[in-house]
């Protein structure tokens, strides 16, 4: 049993008096210091659906003000109060067992005075522990992901945080953890914050080497743009052997007066108002909500106000009719001009290399050399050819054989262009 003589006995007394106790892990009335195990929201009420008032890093320490309710308490940190998810907090008293007191000690006002001169070295320290302690074992390979599309780079995973940049597709981020609220928390340029997870794909596997990267073939969904992996070198084979059908590369445009916010929420962060006749990128779709890129931003619109643009030229009275037709390179389309007559290789009248995908003949008195056509259904091509049986609203699409320029046919489809 200790013993303490009458001095030492009145000099605790008057410590505890002025609160000293707390310095135990207690604050005064019985208020108690927790550790924060997890980053965890700060809300105004005991819910997931209360009010976002603060994020509260991991290792931090609070205090428990109140009793729990529905798995919430109402704790203060810095100054400031609301709840969070109990099970984020940590007890540091049951993290181990005190070690046995084998010699009692009168604290001096001295040492009372240089602890608290140390109270916030000594709270750095205890949550650099408690982080290196709880360290997901990821973190011991950094992970990266590429930045497919203009995205903005906020302080926290909220539209309404503050911006701290731009980040530019083709970027690269560390991965730091999976976030909250559709924010991924990363790392870009020695500086830590949160981007919309929809807009990164992972390299970890694939380096720092874009060549390397796997092919995405990009689907709309009811969720955020996604993509199926499915990339080995057998694979890749068979694609390269298996017949190409070019996909729309369409171009979009507002069709009405509309907001680009943040979020997909009527109540979100505004970027812009895009009048109608804008031209956005279409990224992905989420419940009536369209995401969209538009001058360096990336942001959330009505998805009623995204037409493709040749669909929005239908509506305005600019697109075209034009009957369409299929060639290849081959003497039964190009005749003398054909590489089977010359010997030489294929080239356009505008002296390029025909493409698949890419490259059509036109009328030039119609269409300009160099014209970007939009053909229904089909995409963006060059004007690069002319035929001699290409006048007036004709157009000549490219194939790489003669047999799917013949699959093809003769087609009306819309069309618009610019010079």
């Amino acid at each position: 049993m200790l013993k303490f003589d009458r001095r030492s006995a009145a000099l605790l007394t008057i410590l505890a008096g002025f609160g000293f106790a707390a310095m135990a892990g207690h604050a005064e009335d019985g208020e108690k210091q927790y550790i924060v195990t997890e980053r965890s929201n700060l809300r105004k009420t005991p819910s997931v659906e209360g009010e976002w008032i603060m994020s509260v890093p991991e290792g931090a320490l609070v205090e428990i003000i109140g009793g729990e309710t529905d798995g919430y308490t109402l704790i203060e940190y810095d100054g400031v109060k609301g709840f969070v998810n109990v099970q984020g907090l940590k007890d540091p008293e049951a993290a181990e067992e005190p070690e046995q007191i084998e010699q009692a000690h009168v604290i001096t006002a001295r040492e009372v005075r240089d602890r608290a001169m140390d109270a916030a070295e000594i709270r750095e320290q205890q949550a650099q522990e408690i982080a290196r302690s709880i360290a997901p074992a990821r973190d011991k390979q950094k992970v990266f992901y590429t930045v497919r599309s203009a995205v903005n780079f906020r302080a926290e995973a909220s539209g309404s945080s503050e911006r701290l940049g731009m980040i530019m597709p083709g970027d690269n981020v560390e991965f730091l953890d999976e976030g909250e609220n559709g924010y991924m928390h990363v790392k870009f340029n020695d500086r830590k914050g949160y981007i919309i997870s929809s807009v990164v794909e992972d390299m970890s596997s694939a380096g720092r080497n874009a060549s390397a990267l796997p092919m995405r073939e990009v689907a709309l969904t009811d969720g955020m743009v996604e993509g199926s992996q499915t990339i080995t070198t057998s694979a890749s084979a068979a694609i390269k052997k298996a017949p190409q059908k070019q996909a729309p590369q369409l171009s979009y445009q507002i069709n009405v007066k509309t907001n680009l916010r943040d979020l997909p929420e009527e109540s979100d962060n505004l970027l812009a108002t895009l009048p109608a006749g804008t031209s956005v990128m279409l990224l992905g779709q989420k419940g009536d909500y369209a995401m969209v890129q538009y001058d360096g931003m990336t942001g959330y619109v009505l998805g009623s106000s995204v037409v493709n643009s040749l669909d929005y030229a239908k509506e305005h009275g600019s697109a075209v009719l034009f009957t369409l037709t299929g060639y290849c390179s081959c003497h039964i389309c190009c005749g003398q001009y054909s590489p089977e007559i010359t010997g030489g290789e294929a080239h356009t009248a505008t002296g390029t290399v025909p493409q698949e995908g890419r490259t059509i003949a036109v009328d030039p008195r119609v269409i300009p050399y160099g014209s970007r056509v939009t053909i229904e259904g089909w995409g963006t091509y060059v004007a690069e050819d002319c035929g001699g049986g290409v006048k007036g609203n004709h157009i000549d699409m490219y194939f790489s054989t003669h047999e799917a320029a013949r699959q093809f046919g003769r087609q009306q489809l819309y069309v618009t262009f610019e010079k």
